[in-house]
């Protein structure tokens, strides 16, 4: 199989973010290269669409692909190869969007070993600690989250052509800060995260949809609840034009809802008052 060609194909479906074609044109390349036993192809295919599976928040179905590509990592010459750590570390994040967290932290631990064994201290590592934050913000561990976040900002150290990842970072940052009630230096970083975003080629939609909810959440911190509502509904539009009505689609509706109704909670009581 030549992945060049696909790989090719695919860059241009996603920089036209046609997503859905993209994710067909996966699906038929997967099954091809496991039919012909070209078990190569099929790792490094598995990663792309568990990745993008991921991206749609259709974790299941992400956790199944990335798993699949391990089953053939063991069937290779690529066992403990920085493939699999990055693989590994993939699956980790699944783990713990579906909040099976010792399940991630024991593939983070292995990813982190691979990676330590081979050198590995480039946007891989920084994936890998932005990755870790995550958990540990799951678990409610802030000041290790922001640890392992600073450090990824670390290492991608001010490198062009990763915008997207310091996006991508700066956003978990500001989560975390929210989390910590640091409203104002979570603002900070929900801008520079912004900024990210703008220079980009080609930014994610996934996370440019994250950081429209980190800005309602801001703005919800401040009361601000119609503007809040208005976060949340580009976060869906965004999601559904990339990905369709899934459930990260659906979260954000029921929180623009939400928002919207407190927002004429608050109006009416204000009008009902002397």
């Amino acid at each position: 199989m030549k992945l060049a060609s696909v790989y090719e194909k695919l860059d241009d479906l996603f920089g036209k973010q046609k997503y859905r074609e993209a994710e067909q044109l996966l699906l038929e390349q997967v099954s091809a290269a496991e039919a012909s036993e070209d078990k190569y192809a099929a790792i490094s295919l598995c990663n792309e669409l568990g990745g993008y599976y991921r991206a749609a928040g259709n974790y299941w179905g992400s956790i199944e692909f990335f798993s699949r590509a391990l089953v053939n990592i063991e069937e290779t010459g690529l066992k403990e190869s920085v493939e699999e750590a990055v693989i590994r570390s993939n699956l980790a994040t699944l783990y713990v969007a579906v909040d099976m967290l010792e399940k991630a932290s024991e593939e983070y631990e292995t990813a982190d070993q691979i990676y330590s064994v081979n050198h590995i201290g480039d946007y891989r590592a920084a994936a890998l600690k932005n990755n870790k934050a995550s958990l540990y913000l799951k678990r409610g561990e802030c000041a290790q989250a922001l640890v392992c976040a600073k450090e990824a900002l670390h290492i991608l150290g001010g490198k062009e052509g990763y915008e997207d990842e310091y996006g991508v970072t700066n956003t978990l940052t500001a989560q975390i800060r929210i989390r910590q009630r640091r409203y104002d230096l979570a603002h900070e970083d929900a801008l520079r995260a912004k900024e990210c975003f703008e220079k980009a080629a080609s930014p994610s939609p996934a996370h440019t949809a994250v950081l429209e909810s980190v800005f309602a959440e801001l703005s919800a911190a401040k009361g601000e609840w119609m503007q809040a509502s208005v976060y949340h509904e580009r976060a869906a539009e965004m999601i559904e034009r990339a990905f369709g009505r899934n459930e990260s689609w659906k979260s954000e509706r029921k929180k623009m809802e939400q928002c919207k109704s407190r927002g004429q909670e608050e109006k009416n009581g204000k009008h009902e008052g002397p």
